[in-house]
């Protein structure tokens, strides 16, 4: 993947009541990410039986425009 690109996933399960997002009302995803200049990634073991890993946006730098999962 190039550097410019990263995809943001989350662990999934049926009872899941998702996540809360802190952007403001008129904030979009580009302006609440622009500023980021760096990721970490946490390594976890393989998943439970009852989870899934879903893809929640794919984020270009360049891109103007997100696409969601």
């Amino acid at each position: 993947m190039d550097t410019t690109q990263f995809v943001v996933i989350k662990h999934y399960r049926e009872d899941d009541k998702g996540y809360e997002c802190n952007n403001k009302d008129d904030e979009s995803v580009r302006n609440a990410l622009e500023n980021v200049f760096k990721l970490g990634v946490k390594l976890r073991p393989p998943l439970k039986d009852d989870e899934k890993l879903i893809r929640v946006l794919q984020f270009d730098l360049d891109e103007p425009n997100v696409s969601y999962a």
